[in-house]
């Protein structure tokens, strides 16, 4: 018996006001995968992390969280199946940052509290995994964007879900920092775990997702390993660029961006 996928896009369509920003996106996650979403500013990634999340509501099709509907979870069941790290990390009160991640236990509480001492080393376990402990004392409004981002991330593999959706997960992050987030989403995903990574890092993406989706207003163009999709037909597609790509020494995808020739009315000249 073949096991249940993890999270399935089922001919999700969603219209925003006059705008169809999702048309029928079918995808689908298996336990133990990282699949990697990118497409142009406006392709509908965010989107659909939030129907996928239940923030959204899709006007047709399904989604379905380890096989059941989405929308018929309760919030808590929900949350113990599923985390997000949004893309933009909105916290507007002085919460100490260990205080967020101890949050990320909230769908496992009993029913008078946490456990003071499972729950608080779920907690310390986060934050020493991405190397932020030292901040656990700290207010949010005090941490720089990035530090918040890794926060919030340390409060999602708090949460212990079995699926993980992560929002440009790495945009305020320094190099160093990039690579160990990923690689603590690689380790999620090798003892059982699923993530679902919206990125514009092609080349870093390609390093850790099994499989790469690329959206193009609204619908899916290309899904499949990453040296299959990251070709010039796909990323013109996709992204509206041309490219060369070139076959890394580990394998893994090069893009060479094609950059349109400079024009002689683009400004500059002499400052009077």
């Amino acid at each position: 018996m073949s096991a249940v996928p993890a999270l399935v896009f089922d001919d999700v369509a969603l219209r925003l006001g006059v705008r169809e920003v999702l048309r029928g996106v079918s995808l689908e996650l298996a336990p133990g995968e990282i699949l990697a979403l990118a497409g142009a500013n406006g392709a509908g990634k965010t989107t659909l992390l939030r129907v996928a999340s239940g923030v959204l509501r899709a006007q047709r099709g399904e989604v379905r969280v380890l096989g059941d509907p989405g929308h018929a979870l309760a919030p808590r069941e929900l949350a113990r199946r599923l985390a997000v790290v949004p893309q933009d990390v909105s916290i507007p009160f002085p919460f100490r940052a260990g205080e967020v991640v101890l949050m990320g236990r909230s769908p496992h509480a009993r029913r008078f509290g946490l456990d003071a001492g499972e729950d608080v080393a779920r907690a310390r376990e986060a934050m020493q995994r991405l190397g932020i402990l030292a901040l656990a004392d700290r207010s949010m409004l005090e941490l720089s964007g990035g530090e918040r981002q890794l926060v919030v991330a340390a409060r999602a593999f708090a949460q212990q879900p079995k699926v993980l959706l992560l929002d440009e997960p790495t945009a305020h992050l320094d190099l160093r920092r990039r690579i160990e987030l990923l690689a603590h989403v690689r380790d999620f995903a090798a003892a059982g775990g699923s993530a679902l990574v919206v990125s514009h890092d092609l080349e870093l993406a390609a390093r850790v997702c099994d499989r790469l989706a690329l959206l193009a207003e609204g619908e899916v163009v290309a899904v499949g390993p990453p040296a299959e999709v990251m070709q010039p037909r796909w990323l013109r597609e996709a992204f509206g660029i041309d490219a060369r790509v070139l076959a890394g020494p580990d394998g893994v995808p090069l893009l060479v961006p094609q950059f349109p020739p400079a024009r002689a009315d683009a400004g500059g000249g002499e400052i009077a």
